[in-house]
């Protein structure tokens, strides 16, 4: 039940007895009520807003480690052999 508006009798509207709610528009404690709910709808989406950026931010750290360790890693391998192109032919050859 809503609390009992301390305007109430002073409300032209009022459609209950004495000891209920106003439901009158222009009433502060409706108008109170309507600000908290505005506020808490708008604090809701902020908070949604700051987990995702969060959550966004905790992927590009993980993405920034991964390819940190992945481009160590590749520096730690040891270098491959390089191949010989052509073996030089020995000077010890006879002439033909």
């Amino acid at each position: 039940m809503l609390p009992v508006c301390p305007e109430e009798e002073a409300c032209i509207e009022t459609t209950v007895p004495a000891t209920g709610p106003c439901r009158c528009r222009g009433c502060p404690c409706l108008l109170d009520l309507v600000e908290i709910e505005k506020k808490l709808r708008e604090a809701k989406a902020e908070r949604e807003r700051l987990l995702r950026e969060r959550e966004e931010r905790r992927r590009m750290v993980l993405l920034e480690e991964r390819s940190q360790r992945d481009l160590n890693s590749t520096r730690q391998e040891p270098p491959e052999p390089e191949t010989q192109s052509k073996p030089e032919p020995e000077a010890n050859e006879a002439p033909k």
